[in-house]
């Protein structure tokens, strides 16, 4: 996991808001737009239901993947086309193939031509969140950097690909993307919560505490800047400071990924922070 990263469902939520635009535009798409290149195979979708198909099948990726795949194969092998393709590479990432779902997506994002821009960045975007599921960060860099040739100041973009250099170690080079995403907009929380966390974790804690401050101050609301917050004044060795805050995760969003983060941070800083136990005297010699 990216030290620059949340645990998320980003992948599947972002591909399931697609549900009825990507099938409205590959139908209303022209038969050449639709084929790969050097493939004489037609990806159009076929039938009055097609709509309602992709609806379901997206819907059922949602709560039973393993359903959703095999609905999407024998779809796709009756001229479902690239509404089949999406909701198979949809059911891969939520069973949690995603070698195999980065894959599929990156072929979607490559079978995309003429005037679908928007459409090729959203899959080439999947490919990239579902390579950071693969934990192989160097493949969702290059998604991203073919994604923003197509949107080169994409805020959310620049984001995924500061975080992808985040788990690549890289943290000059988030530090870069970063940098470019607050040129564009200066109060982007998110931006500067990572951006804290590239900070700290090149030893700039100064910085990284000036960034930290003025996340929680834009979104009082907004726990991962408490949880970053936290994890900055610990690196400084302010102990309460960084206790407050992650006291301060737990109270906003219990029960979540993110309070459990803060709650082993601070199991550490009770290890950390614990009183030496005082040494057992010597027993005192013996009397003869």
């Amino acid at each position: 996991m990216s030290p620059l990263r949340r645990e998320s469902s980003d992948t599947l939520r972002h591909a399931l808001a697609l549900v009825g635009v990507l099938l409205a535009a590959v139908i209303a798409m022209p038969a050449a737009a639709q084929t790969k290149p050097g493939t004489p195979q037609q990806r159009q979708p076929q039938g009055p239901d097609a709509e309602q198909a992709y609806e379901r099948c997206m819907s059922l990726a949602q709560t039973h993947p393993e359903q959703a795949f095999a609905q999407a194969m024998q779809w796709r092998n009756h001229g479902g086309g690239f509404a089949a393709e999406h909701c198979e590479a949809v059911s891969l990432y939520g069973l949690q193939q995603y070698d195999e779902a980065a894959t599929s997506f990156h072929e979607i994002a490559q079978g995309i031509t003429g005037d679908m821009t928007s459409l090729r960045v959203d899959a080439y975007d999947q490919a990239a969140q579902a390579w950071i599921m693969a934990q192989k960060p160097q493949n969702a860099r290059a998604e991203f950097d073919a994604a923003l040739k197509l949107q080169p100041k994409d805020i959310h973009l620049l984001i995924g690909r500061a975080e992808a250099a985040g788990l690549a170690r890289d943290y000059w080079g988030a530090l870069d993307d970063l940098n470019a995403v607050l040129e564009i907009d200066r109060k982007s929380v998110e931006a500067l919560v990572l951006r804290a966390a590239a900070y700290r974790h090149v030893d700039a804690v100064d910085l990284a505490a000036d960034d930290a401050n003025r996340a929680v101050a834009l979104s009082p609301q907004f726990a991962d800047a408490y949880l970053e917050r936290g994890a900055v004044s610990a690196a400084k060795g302010d102990y309460p400071g960084a206790r407050k805050d992650w006291g301060r995760v737990l109270e906003l969003v219990p029960n979540t990924y993110t309070a459990q983060q803060a709650q082993n941070n601070l199991a550490e800083l009770d290890k950390v922070s614990a009183p030496a136990k005082p040494s057992k005297p010597a027993p005192a010699p013996a009397k003869n």
